[in-house]
């Protein structure tokens, strides 16, 4: 059938598409290349998205890593200082026992170490009596200062069968270690 027109204006009335005049047909070839752009935009928006997001993965997977790189170098670093600030206590008690006399009976030995206060408590009891006690506590106290340490307050008190003193030590340098092979016999 036909296309029909009304005679008074170039608009079609009947049909399944609108009438546009030829000289719109650039304008709307215009509309499509900007719709077409639309749409091109929005897709390579869309893709920049997606890979910003794969990069920000890979460097939040990076950061954990240098972050675990960090905590176990930053926990060396605070084990290496904690072994520089607390006391080699092994090598203080075999020197002291090697120092004390085969005649002395220790009933108690404790020791405790106050690194806050950057103190240590030593507490002993002696079974002898007390003039003898006082004695090895005074070759104790010499030994401890010998040994960095001074001296902030001693007490002694009689026990049953036993001298006890108790005694509250600053440590007041630092105490070297000596590493395997600096010796001097390691080194020869």
């Amino acid at each position: 059938m036909p296309a029909a027109y009304d005679l008074r204006s170039n608009a079609k009335v009947t049909g399944n598409r609108a009438y546009l005049p030829p000289q719109y047909k650039v304008v709307m070839h215009f509309y499509y290349g900007l719709l077409i752009l639309c749409v091109l935009l929005a897709a390579g928006y869309a893709g920049w998205g997606v890979w910003l997001g794969w990069k920000i993965e890979e460097v939040n997977a990076n950061l954990s890593k240098v972050r675990q790189t960090i905590n176990a170098q930053d926990h060396m670093l605070w084990l290496a200082d904690w072994r520089s600030q607390s006391i080699p206590m092994q090598e203080v008690l075999v020197d002291f026992f090697t120092r004390l006399s085969p005649d002395v009976r220790l009933s108690q030995l404790i020791i405790t170490q106050n690194s806050e206060e950057n103190t240590v408590d030593l507490t002993i009891a002696i079974n002898s009596d007390r003039n003898t006690s006082a004695q090895y506590f005074r070759e104790i106290t010499n030994f401890m200062q010998e040994k960095g340490f001074g001296a902030s307050s001693i007490e002694q008190n009689q026990a049953v069968g036993a001298t006890v003193c108790k005694a509250k030590f600053r440590i007041m340098r630092r105490f070297d270690r000596a590493m395997p092979g600096t010796t001097p016999a390691a080194q020869k």
